[in-house]
């Protein structure tokens, strides 16, 4: 399962109605919750190690901007990463790990999901 397959299952009003919740975007003009959550998502999926330096490579990758509608011109730097993941409230990504965790559930059995490759507990991760 890549990341893209992961967030495309996920409703769009999920992002909205947790950030309204949680204020996760609260005086932020670029670096929102959702593209936060897509960028560790993406990076903890198809990269072999996850650091801030690898995290602003993949937001540089025109297949990352493609797949979550960025513009191509998009830049950002490590320390704007850092500086964002310090500020972003906890909860945001607790509520997120809730309603992933609702849907999957619904769909498959512990079973199956051990089946889908999901690298090792990518939730449990950002919620550490």
């Amino acid at each position: 399962m890549t990341a893209v397959e992961l967030v495309e299952m996920l409703p769009e009003q999920l992002f909205h109605e947790i950030g309204q919740a949680t204020h996760v975007d609260y005086k932020v003009q670029k670096l929102h919750g959702k593209l936060m959550f897509n960028l560790l998502l993406y990076g903890m999926l198809e990269e072999d190690r996850l650091s801030l330096r690898t995290l602003e490579d993949t937001f540089h990758q025109p297949k990352f901007k493609f797949f979550f509608n960025l513009s191509p011109d998009s830049t950002t730097a490590y320390h704007s990463l850092s500086d964002r993941l310090a500020t972003m409230p906890v909860d945001y990504f607790a509520k997120i790990y809730q309603v992933v965790y609702d849907i999957f559930s619904t769909y498959y059995d512990s079973q199956r999901f051990a089946l889908l490759n999901v690298k090792s507990i990518i939730f449990a991760y950002l919620l550490q």
